[in-house]
C-alpha cells in the first residue's frame, strides 16, 4: 500500500470521527455524551460521542435495551435492584 492509499483511509476515518450534536438543546437540560461502537469499511473506529437528554422530571434508573441506552422511570418509595450476585439490593427511597 502506498502513502497516498494511507493517508487518504486515515483522512476518511478521521472525517467519520464526528461529534453527533442535537438540533437545538433546550435549557436547563442536562445533556449526556454517550459513545457509540461505530464501524467505517468493516474496521472498528473509537466511539463517536452522541448526546442523550438527562430526564429531569423525577428519578430514573438507567437501563440498556438491545443496545440503546434509555431511562426508566423510578415510582417513589423504596426500590430494590436485582445484582449481579441475583441477589436484591436496597436503593435510596425514590421521591
Amino acid at each position: 500500500m502506498d502513502n497516498s492509499v494511507a493517508q487518504n483511509q486515515q483522512a476518511a476515518s478521521i472525517e467519520n470521527m464526528q461529534i453527533l450534536m442535537p438540533g437545538s438543546f433546550e435549557s436547563g437540560m442536562q445533556y449526556l455524551p454517550v459513545g457509540k461502537q461505530t464501524t467505517v469499511n468493516g474496521r472498528s473506529i473509537p466511539a463517536i460521542p452522541d448526546f442523550t437528554k438527562l430526564p429531569n422530571d423525577g428519578n430514573y434508573i438507567v437501563v440498556i435495551r438491545s443496545g440503546n441506552l434509555e431511562f426508566v422511570k423510578a415510582n417513589p418509595g423504596q426500590l430494590q435492584l436485582l445484582n449481579n450476585n441475583l441477589e436484591w439490593t436496597n436503593t435510596e427511597a425514590c421521591e
